[in-house]
């Protein structure tokens, strides 16, 4: 059985689509790229990237830091990691936790971080990526169903269908494997 691996979304979404998706202004948008992403001028998100501006949306309106801080971390290993194709299964084993006191941004995998520690606290933050995953997708199902999926398949646009959404939810559902 083959792994999901996000093949639905090779070709990318615009920015626009990334902006509905993740319920940011244009600006928001912009002002994140230029601050935070280590190649802002990219003119298409891939889905990997999409899951990182949304773990930067969480650390930033959920959990109230302020992007100087995230910028004087080491974020950029964190976009770094999402810029390589990963399995559904390997970014629901992943975590990743903020430490105010030294301002670092760790990406760690479940297996290797003491249970105990994974509560949230006033010192650190935890961000789960499956948790963010799955928002994320509800949130792309939303726009499909409306027929308003905004990817890009070879440089077209590709308007979802009911079809290709119920395929997009049985391979979703199907390769879960945690």
């Amino acid at each position: 059985m083959s792994e999901f691996n996000s093949d639905i979304f090779r070709g990318g979404f615009k920015p626009g689509f990334v902006m509905m998706v993740l319920e940011i202004t244009r600006e928001q948008l912009r002002y994140w790229r230029r601050q935070l992403d280590p190649i802002p001028s990219r003119p298409i998100f891939s889905y990997q990237m999409l899951l990182c501006y949304a773990v930067v949306k969480e650390l930033i309106r959920e959990h109230c830091l302020e992007t100087r801080h995230l910028k004087a971390s080491n974020i950029k290993e964190i976009f770094h990691w999402f810029e390589h194709p990963h399995t559904l299964c390997e970014r629901e084993q992943m975590f990743i936790t903020f430490h105010n006191k030294d301002s670092e941004v760790t990406l760690h995998h479940r297996d290797d971080y003491p249970v105990r520690l994974l509560a949230p606290n006033l010192h650190r933050r935890t961000v789960f990526l499956g948790v963010i995953e799955h928002r994320v997708f509800e949130r792309i199902m939303v726009f499909g169903t409306n027929g308003e999926l905004g990817c890009l398949r070879d440089g077209r646009i590709v308007c979802g269908s009911m079809a290709d959404m119920k395929k997009m939810i049985w391979k979703f559902r199907e390769h879960r494997c945690c």
